[in-house]
């Protein structure tokens, strides 16, 4: 399965490209004033208003960096479409069935059903858009409730 190389709280981490829609640069995004503080704001996309989840600031309380690689990340689940901030978006990566680990990580006790990979002498935690979002933003199902 192809996926989106990326960095989260310093390791390299990887999402699902089967639910990327775009990833298009840094853009001014609108501050949401009562919104948490890892809500970057919004942005305009394809003329329709999208909330961005700073990725950084959602894990680690820090803010995404002001770099070259630090990219907006569309997703889709399901009917909703939303942004992650993310940083070292730099590459792709196939992930094949025999580089998972056996066993569910759970760093940070941020993703319940985040699977490692073992990539050369790497370990790359392998996410679903789901499992980046905030538990406030899923049903009991860990559906996208609203984004």
């Amino acid at each position: 399965m192809l996926y989106l190389i990326m960095t989260r709280a310093g390791h390299k981490a990887a999402l699902k490209a089967a639910e990327i829609v775009e990833i298009i640069p840094t853009v001014e995004i609108r501050p949401l004033p009562s919104a948490p503080s890892y809500i970057a704001g919004e942005i305009n996309y394809r003329g329709s208003n999208i909330t961005v989840i700073d990725l950084e600031n959602l894990h680690n309380g820090g803010r995404c960096n002001d770099a070259l690689s630090t990219r907006i990340v569309i997703l889709q689940t399901g009917q909703n479409i939303f942004g992650i901030m993310a940083q070292g978006v730099t590459d792709t990566l196939e992930i094949n069935e025999d580089n998972f680990l056996p066993e569910v990580s759970h760093i940070n006790n941020a993703a319940k059903n985040v699977r490692s990979a073992k990539i050369g002498a790497e370990i790359i935690a392998c996410y679903s858009a789901c499992d980046l979002l905030p538990e406030t933003y899923l049903n009991n199902s860990g559906e996208v409730v609203d984004a």
